[in-house]
């Protein structure tokens, strides 16, 4: 199972991740853990190709909402300006509502083998968080400004500090080492794989908590 973080509207760099793991197939799956569209310029591009791939593999293909496939994230980060240029402003409005509906129906978070917990953001406010918290959340949600489990798990990034703190994001939080491994714990999990964070080391993924919390961008 391949792990791909943000795209951000990266056509090219889809097309070179699957040139170099392969199409989908019965040894080869993929999850695509958010943040889609916004930033690049052929966001478009990205998301009708997941979700062609995702119908032609329903079962080697995975999609994960992140805080982007939201209409107030995409509103302004590029993918509405980006339907209206490509197909007009009448049209661009229906393609722009369409694919935020199919979005906001994206699953939240995937966990692999029982053991791996992969979500966009990272781990909420909540105490005592389990992994079947989320089935409280209604698919189809928009993401509100205001503090609340479906915001925190899309917007918060780990820190090397204990506890939880508030983010300099303006939603979401940063939580340290003693909540991912409470979370691990409680949930008798291993790991957590998230994105939403570049690397500026250029690697393309980080090692956060004892290499218990990865992001993969």
């Amino acid at each position: 199972l391949y792990i791909v973080g943000d795209l951000h509207g990266d056509f090219r760099a889809l097309q070179k991740i699957l040139d170099h793991f392969g199409m989908p197939d019965i040894r080869t799956a993929y999850l695509f853990n958010g943040d889609i569209v916004d930033r690049g310029k052929q966001s478009i591009e990205c998301l009708t190709f997941l979700l062609a791939m995702k119908l032609d593999y329903p079962h080697r293909v995975f999609i994960a909402r992140g805080n982007h496939e939201c209409r107030r994230a995409n509103s302004h980060y590029g993918f509405m300006a980006e339907c209206n240029l490509k197909y007009g402003n009448e049209e661009g409005e229906i393609v722009f509502e369409l694919a935020n509906q199919a979005m906001e129906a994206l699953p939240l978070a995937h966990t692999v083998a029982d053991r791996v917990f992969i979500v966009h953001g990272g781990l909420p406010r909540k105490r005592n968080f389990m992994v079947s918290d989320l089935d409280t959340i209604e698919r189809g949600t928009s993401i509100p400004e205001k503090a609340c489990l479906l915001s925190d798990i899309l917007w918060s990034d780990p820190r090397n500090y204990k506890g939880i703190r508030d983010s300099y994001r303006g939603s979401g939080v940063l939580f340290g080492q003693d909540v991912t491994e409470a979370f691990l714990k409680r949930n008798n999990l291993k790991l957590i794989i998230r994105s939403h964070e570049v690397d500026y080391g250029g690697n393309g993924f980080q090692s956060w908590h004892d290499g218990k919390c990865i992001t993969v961008f």
